[in-house]
């Protein structure tokens, strides 16, 4: 059975008391991740991977839309990831959600995860560059990549985006949202080991 928007909401409410979420009430953390989560339902459903969930925003109210089979949420902090498996505990939904602690790059180079996800989501992740690099080789041909836009905006270099199997594709008028098509198989460089992918940015 599927957790309510409330049951959802309390778990974020601890997320935020534990520091977990960013500044701002829970409420406009959520409405901004079911914008994400709703261009997300692009691709159909099926497998979403939350890429750095933190405090579970925007996996968690990935579990309210049924089209979602499968909610996998990854972060490198052992302690956040405890905090998740609580939640997925209390909203008893353990037959529906994975989670994952490690590194991004290493992550995306498990068998079980590498091009398996239908969508992969991330929302305050790290730099531009960055975030697609670890994120282009979890989702499979066909499927999309989402990144959540900082204020300032963020710079998609056809060219190296490219190099990661993405395409650009049209907003459709989420301003604050980029989306990616995957259209080939991300090279097996991608990612490189952790933390170089931040360090050394395929671009600026």
């Amino acid at each position: 059975m599927r957790p309510s928007l409330g049951e959802v909401l309390d778990q974020l409410e601890r997320s935020r008391h534990l520091g977990f979420l960013g500044d701002g009430p829970v409420g406009d953390h959520a409405a901004h991740a079911l914008e994400l989560l709703g261009a997300a339902l692009r691709v159909g459903g099926g497998t979403v991977l939350d890429l750095g969930s933190g405090g579970g925003v925007p996996g968690l109210l990935a579990l309210l839309e049924p089209a979602w089979t499968r909610v996998v949420l990854v972060d490198r902090s052992q302690r956040r990831c405890a905090f998740l498996r609580s939640c997925v505990a209390e909203l008893g939904v353990g037959d529906l959600v994975d989670v994952v602690v490690g590194e991004a790059e290493i992550v995306a180079r498990r068998d079980e995860l590498r091009e398996r996800a239908d969508c992969v989501v991330a929302r305050s992740f790290g730099p531009a560059a960055a975030t697609v690099e670890c994120a282009a080789p979890l989702v499979r041909v066909g499927g999309l990549v989402i990144v959540s836009d900082p204020p300032t905006g963020r710079s998609w270099p056809e060219d190296g985006l490219t190099a990661l199997g993405l395409s650009e594709l049209e907003h459709d008028g989420h301003t604050k949202l980029s989306i990616f098509e995957k259209t080939t198989p991300t090279d097996e460089r991608f990612p490189r080991r952790a933390g170089v992918p931040a360090r050394k940015p395929l671009w600026s």
